[in-house]
């Protein structure tokens, strides 16, 4: 109950913004308490604090495709086995394929870097694996399987006709379980 009370007077205090402190005499310890007189009120004044503007990412294309984004990376989906695959197309040279790790998303290999170093020299097929980033999460385990997982990427490279790639997959779970 006391954690509620500090909490609730916390945000009415964030809430009124600056309040005005009432100034105040300081009173000797021998003395009796000042009474407040009947017109002094503790009014908060209230101001307006201005709010950065956030730009909404691009929206997701409706249907399954390649999509040139301003960045020169290609976008688009593939279905497989009825579920839709998000991915990414950037960079020039020999196709090198990217997975992300457990939780992760294609986009965790610009936020860490790697796509910035190695578009150069690599056309990165980025993938947003099953259950993760913008592809589709079915509910049931059995979409998961190894076998489905495998077939996404080929579904991937088919639908860009690339026959033959690198593959970069990276995972701190596993290094975790080898003890590397």
């Amino acid at each position: 109950m006391t954690f509620s009370v500090l909490l609730i007077a916390a945000l009415l205090v964030a809430c009124a913004g600056s309040a005005v402190a009432p100034t105040a005499t300081p009173v000797p310890l021998t003395a009796a308490p000042t009474p407040v007189p009947p017109t002094a009120t503790l009014e908060p004044t209230v101001s307006v604090v201005p709010t950065a503007t956030v730009q909404a990412p691009p929206a997701t294309p409706a249907a399954p495709g390649l999509e040139k984004q301003p960045s020169d990376v290609l976008s688009g989906f593939v279905e497989n086995d009825g579920v839709r695959i998000h991915y990414e197309v950037e960079g020039e040279g020999p196709p090198l394929v990217l997975v992300h790790w457990l939780t992760g998303s294609l986009q965790d290999w610009r936020v860490v870097g790697y796509a910035d170093a190695l578009k150069a020299n690599y056309r990165l097929i980025l993938i947003d694996a099953r259950g993760h980033g913008q592809s589709d999460k079915p509910h049931d385990p059995a979409a998961y399987v190894l076998e489905k997982q495998a077939g996404d990427i080929v579904a991937v490279l088919d639908k860009l006709g690339v026959d033959k790639a690198h593959y970069f997959g990276y995972s701190p779970w596993a290094v975790r379980w080898v003890g590397l």
